[in-house]
C-alpha cells in the first residue's frame, strides 16, 4: 500500500502487517490547513502522487531514492 502526506513525503507499507517497507523525502513545504489529503496511484509501474497544493510528481517504487533525469 502506498500513502502520501500533503508534502510529497511517500511510503510503501506492507499490506498485511502494517510494517513501513520505505519512506522517501519530502518534495514540497508542508501544507498547513488544507481540507484535502495527497492521492497516489500506480500507473504502469510508476507512482504518480497529487498534493493539494498541485504539485504532481512520479517515482519509481522499486528505486524511490532515485532522483529524476534533467532534462
Amino acid at each position: 500500500m502506498y500513502v502520501s502526506s500533503p508534502g510529497g513525503r511517500v511510503a510503501a507499507l506492507d499490506a498485511r502487517e502494517g510494517t513501513l517497507l520505505w519512506e522517501s523525502s519530502s518534495r514540497a513545504d508542508q501544507v498547513v490547513g488544507m481540507p484535502y489529503a495527497s492521492r497516489v496511484f500506480l500507473d504502469e509501474g510508476a507512482l504518480v502522487v497529487l498534493n493539494p497544493d498541485g504539485t504532481v510528481f512520479s517515482l519509481d517504487p522499486a528505486h524511490p531514492e532515485r532522483k529524476p533525469a534533467s532534462r
